[in-house]
């Protein structure tokens, strides 16, 4: 199955030409520059300064009782010990971590299509709450990151069937617990939209005796990167319980008092413009392919998981912003073909098709398919 899995999955990459990596290389740049431009203003807030305290002290003691997630203070203590302490060193991993997140979209061209998906890289780039995220030391950039990896990363492993996606999104989840506890909140409201949106399918998918057969090497990945991470190389063994344990318990802090109607009014407030765009994308959402309507409605589950938590809160209002911009840049008119053969339920990876999609994978019409299943 792994032999077959490859050609498909070497395929999704092989669509990306000269111009498409230009292009991507071009976004990269813009929002680098736009995250780093005068990084050390304004000095650290009380939230920032605490993070930042904590990864100097274990740089210097060895050891810290974490306040949130270790990743943060975890990667800080390295970054002050190459480069000394300060307020824009402080931010380098929230930067590197907010460019990171305007290329996850390219994983999923297979769904959107090249211009879509880079239309989607550009509203995350161009994102405010993002953006601002992005030059502050704060968690929440590590959870949209993470979030949107995993989420790729399912979408990868559903039509490709290939167990490598697995273990990529396992340790994706294992880095997004270390981030932040928030990232529980937005795990489990993409994965209710996605049992909301494919039901049972979800369990007959060609991926299924992939990722059963993929199940044990994931995992035993997922619990090497987790004790690194979280223990700092095994320097401060305190972080794995912070890392691994806690945050499925701490995220339920900030429900004591709902948000109620001030999280979707602050959705509108910070970026009501990437709403309206998803509302018109998603005028004729019956007309759209399978994957858009998943984002339609983890941008449903997001917007009420938001409406549940504290606010105001970055953390969380930035969590319908994730999938709100990608319907409305998706253009399918050059994309008219699902990636499912006709008449079989559940998405599956096609490859030995001359004719290629925008994406680079097979279309569904062409005689020459085949479909990647067990067996």
């Amino acid at each position: 199955m792994r032999a077959e899995a490859s050609p498909a999955l070497a395929a999704g990459w092989a669509g990306l030409g000269m111009r498409e990596v230009a292009a991507w290389g071009l976004l990269l740049a813009v929002a680098l520059i736009v995250r780093v431009a005068s990084l050390g203003e304004p000095p650290l807030d009380p939230a920032e300064g605490q993070r930042a305290l904590e990864g100097w002290t274990l740089w210097n003691e060895g050891q810290v009782t974490y306040a949130g997630g270790p990743l943060m203070p975890n990667v800080l203590s390295f970054v002050f010990g190459l480069f000394s302490a300060g307020d824009g060193q402080a931010r380098l991993l929230s930067v590197a971590a907010g460019a990171g997140a305007v290329l996850i979209p390219c994983l999923l061209r297979p769904a959107l299509g090249n211009l879509a998906a880079w239309s989607a890289g550009l509203t995350l780039a161009a994102c405010p709450p993002l953006v601002v995220a992005s030059r502050s030391a704060s968690p929440t950039v590590l959870v949209v990151l993470f979030l949107l990896a995993t989420a790729a990363c399912g979408y990868r492993l559903a039509h490709e069937a290939d167990g490598r996606w697995l273990v990529s999104g396992l340790a994706t989840i294992v880095l997004g617990l270390a981030a932040d506890p928030s990232f529980v909140v937005g795990a489990a409201g993409l994965a209710l939209a996605a049992a909301i949106a494919e039901g049972d399918s979800l369990t007959r998918g060609p991926w299924w005796p992939v990722a059963r057969a993929s199940a044990r090497q994931a995992v035993v990945v997922a619990l090497v990167l987790a004790t690194a991470v979280n223990t700092r190389l095994l320097m401060n063994p305190i972080g794995l319980q912070a890392g691994l344990v806690d945050p499925f318990w701490r995220w339920s802090a900030d429900v004591v008092r709902g948000a109620g109607l001030a999280g979707p009014l602050l959705l509108l407030l910070i970026d009501g413009g990437v709403l309206a765009l998803a509302a018109v994308g998603l005028a004729g959402y019956r007309r759209q392919p399978r994957a858009v309507r998943l984002l339609a409605i983890w941008l449903a589950v997001a917007v009420a998981t938001t409406a549940l938590m504290r606010q105001p809160d970055l953390r969380y209002l930035v969590l319908p912003l994730l999938p709100a911009g990608r319907p409305g840049s998706s253009d399918h008119r050059g994309f008219p073909h699902q990636l499912s053969p006709a008449g079989q339920p559940g998405p599956a990876a096609m490859v030995g098709c001359q004719h290629r999609n925008r994406g680079g994978f097979a279309c569904r019409g062409c005689p020459r398919l085949q479909r990647v299943a067990g067996g």
